[in-house]
C-alpha cells in the first residue's frame, strides 16, 4: 500500500514495485523518470513531477525528513544510493569528504568554501542516478554512445540540485568537475580560469582517490604513481599545474614523506 507523506511544499509518494521503490514528488523536486533512466532530466522544475527508481534503503532514508531544504541526512542518502548502485565505488564519497576537508584547510580556504567542498564530495556524481545500469556498471570499455550517455550525469546532477537554495555554491562542482584546463573537458569546454576554483580543488581529490582505488579495470595505484600521473596530466594541459604541485606537496606533507627534488 503506497505511503503518502505531505508537506507544504509538495507530496511524496512511495509505491513499492518489485525490489525497488518509486519516489514521486509533485512540485519543485528534482529526481528523474523511473521508466527511462537514460533520458536527461527535464529542465522545467516549476510545477513538474519527476520520479526515480532507487534502492529501498535510499527511499526510506531520503524520505525520513519532510524539509524541502537539503539536510545532512539527505546528502548522506544520495551518497549511499549512488554507492549502493555501484559496489566498485564504495567509500568514495566519504574519502573525498575527508581528503577535501584536509586539502581545503591546507589551502587556507574559508569555512563556507570547505563546506561547499564537502557537499560537492557527496553530490558531484548524483546525476549518475539517471544513468542506466548497462552503461554505469559496464565491465568492458564504454562505446562512443555509452560515453555520450555517461557524460549527461553532470548536467542531470546540476538539474537535480538546482531547485534547492542551499545548493547554489555547489552547483559548479557538480556541473564542471570533468572540465579540463586546456578546454577539452565536458560539458562546456571551460578553459583555464574559467573553471571555478573550488571545482579545480575538488578535481584534485576526486582524481587522486580514483587513481588510488581499485576498479574492475585497474588495480589501486601507489601514492607515488598516482601523483606522477596527475603531474603528467598537468603537463599534457589537462590540469592547473600550480594547483597540482600544491596537491603533491599536501599529500607528501600529510604522509610525512619528503618531496623529491
Amino acid at each position: 500500500m503506497p505511503t503518502d507523506r505531505s508537506t507544504n511544499r509538495g507530496a511524496i509518494v512511495i509505491e513499492k514495485k518489485y525490489e525497488t521503490a518509486s519516489i514521486l514528488r509533485k512540485g519543485n523536486l528534482f529526481l528523474v523518470p523511473e521508466q527511462d533512466m537514460s533520458q536527461s532530466l527535464k529542465s522545467d522544475v516549476h510545477g513538474s513531477s519527476e520520479s526515480v527508481t532507487l534502492t529501498q534503503l535510499m527511499a526510506e532514508k531520503c524520505l525520513s525528513t519532510d524539509e524541502f531544504e537539503l539536510s545532512e541526512q539527505v546528502l548522506l542518502s544520495f551518497a549511499i544510493a549512488i554507492e549502493h548502485r555501484d559496489s566498485n565505488t564504495g567509500g568514495h564519497c566519504e574519502r573525498l569528504v575527508n581528503l577535501g576537508k584536509m586539502f581545503g584547510e591546507y589551502l587556507e580556504l574559508s569555512h563556507p568554501e570547505i563546506k561547499t567542498l564537502i557537499r560537492g564530495a557527496y553530490l558531484h556524481d548524483i546525476g549518475k542516478l539517471a544513468i542506466p545500469d548497462q552503461v554505469l556498471l559496464k565491465s568492458e570499455p564504454l562505446t562512443g554512445e555509452d560515453w555520450q550517455i555517461m557524460k549527461r550525469h553532470v548536467v542531470i546532477g546540476e538539474q537535480i540540485c538546482q531547485p534547492l537554495r542551499t545548493m547554489k555554491e555547489v552547483l559548479p562542482i557538480i556541473r564542471h568537475h570533468h572540465e579540463r584546463w586546456d578546454g577539452s573537458g565536458y560539458p562546456d569546454g571551460l578553459q583555464g580560469g574559467q573553471i571555478p576554483f573550488l571545482t579545480q580543488v575538488f578535481q584534485m581529490v576526486d582524481i587522486y582517490d580514483a587513481l588510488k582505488s581499485e576498479r574492475p579495470y585497474k588495480k589501486a595505484l601507489s601514492t607515488d604513481i598516482a601523483l606522477r600521473i596527475m603531474q603528467k596530466e598537468a603537463e599534457a594541459g589537462w590540469r592547473n599545474p600550480q594547483l597540482i604541485e600544491k596537491f603533491v606537496e599536501f599529500i607528501y606533507s600529510r604522509e610525512n614523506v619528503q618531496v623529491a627534488v
